[in-house]
Formats: C-alpha cells, sequence, structure tokens
C-alpha cells in the first residue's frame, strides 16, 4: 500500500506541476497581449494627435481630456509588469505546500446467500 500511495502521491505532484506551469504560462499570455495591445493604442493615439496638431487644433477641453487618457494609459502600461509579479505570485502560492492525505480503503459488499453461491459459481 504505501509504494502505491507514494507513487499516486508523485503523479498527483507531477499533474499539480503541469498545471501551475501552465497557469503562469498563461498569465504571462494574457499580460503580455495586454501589454502589446496597450503600447500599441498609445503609439496609434500619439500618431493620431501629431496628424490632428498640422490639420485643425483641438479645443483646450478635448486636449486637455486626451493628455489625461494618454498618462493614464502610459501609467497603466508602467505598472502592468508589477501587476503580472502579483499575480504568477498568486498562482505559485495556490499550488505551494499541498499535501497528501492517502487513506486505505475497505470495501463490503452485502450481499444474500443466494447472491454469493452465485458469484462463487461464476469464479
Amino acid at each position: 500500500v504505501g509504494r502505491r500511495a507514494e507513487a499516486r502521491r508523485a503523479d498527483v505532484a507531477a499533474q499539480l506541476q503541469q498545471r501551475q506551469d501552465a497557469d503562469e504560462a498563461r498569465a504571462r499570455g494574457i499580460y503580455a497581449a495586454f501589454r502589446q495591445t496597450l503600447g500599441d493604442s498609445i503609439a496609434e493615439l500619439r500618431r493620431r494627435e501629431d496628424e490632428l496638431a498640422t490639420m485643425l487644433p483641438l479645443p483646450d477641453d478635448q486636449r486637455r481630456q486626451r493628455d489625461k487618457d494618454l498618462r493614464a494609459m502610459e501609467g497603466r502600461l508602467m505598472v502592468l509588469h508589477e501587476e503580472e509579479d502579483r499575480e504568477v505570485a498568486a498562482i505559485r502560492n495556490r499550488y505551494a505546500e499541498v499535501e497528501p492525505f492517502p487513506a486505505s480503503v475497505a470495501l463490503v459488499f452485502a450481499l444474500t446467500s443466494a447472491d454469493a453461491a452465485s458469484w462463487g459459481s461464476a469464479s
């Protein structure tokens, strides 16, 4: 029983490690895609701002709002790495210190005498 329990524990530990690795990779992929999208959006806003500046000036309130939006996006981009690190740490914490609880199990069949006799003659 001890060897089987240890083998099963090792299998479960390997599965949990694979799941943790997949969760971390998925989180990093999501943050990488978000970082890329946010960077592209900032670049596009700057490009449009340059185009608009040569065509016609924006009213002051619209220019202030665009500046505020751009600063907010840049600020979000700057803290994204920290947020990603916290998310990965939370994933690692979720899988840390998993304790196995092996248990022996007994199986009892309640049979009538007739059922027991028919099972005995079947083998």
